[in-house]
């Protein structure tokens, strides 16, 4: 075997030994809770939340708001790791995308934190059942009092189904 060859599993060797994206993935697994189709409904206004399986390190979800059969905001979503923690990047409608670092985990409760976005500066998830699902949206970081509250509801993922 050459030194280019030697070179090449000794590199190879220490990206597994490291962890790559299969290692990094496990801790988006403690957010697989997630997963499925949401629904928020307060009067005229539907907000839709879809997450996608944790695979290949990240969970994807995409967001709708519709008032009045008219939508009026979207976001997509992915949790994926960053130097060992995770990150839930956010690309709001209309805004530039915003990255929020884990601030708190334990079973079925996800915080997310970024002191220097404008608004919001952290959001919470938290499972309340296995078909309820509370998202709480903060305007400062560190406070225990959300600005808005959504109540989700877990809602088949059909593509048929008509939720409006």
């Amino acid at each position: 075997m050459g030194p280019m060859a030697k070179g090449g599993l000794a590199l190879m060797a220490g990206v597994l030994l490291a962890g790559g994206p299969e290692a990094r993935g496990q801790e988006v697994e403690t957010a697989a809770w997630l997963r499925g189709c949401w629904l928020a409904t307060s009067g005229s206004t539907e907000v839709e939340e879809v997450w996608l399986a944790p695979k290949g390190g990240i969970m994807l979800g995409v967001s709708r708001t519709v008032r009045a059969g008219t939508a009026t905001g979207y976001e997509l979503l992915r949790l994926h790791t960053r130097a060992g923690e995770l990150v839930l990047s956010a690309h709001p409608s209309g805004q530039s995308p915003a990255d929020f670092g884990i601030s708190h985990t334990s079973p079925g409760l996800l915080r997310f934190e970024n002191p220097s976005h404008d608004f919001p500066r952290a959001i919470e998830y938290e499972r309340l059942a296995a078909d309820s699902l509370l998202a709480r949206v903060f305007s400062e970081v560190g406070s225990s009092t959300p600005s808005f509250v959504l109540r989700y509801a877990r809602v088949a993922c059909d593509e048929d189904q008509d939720v409006g």
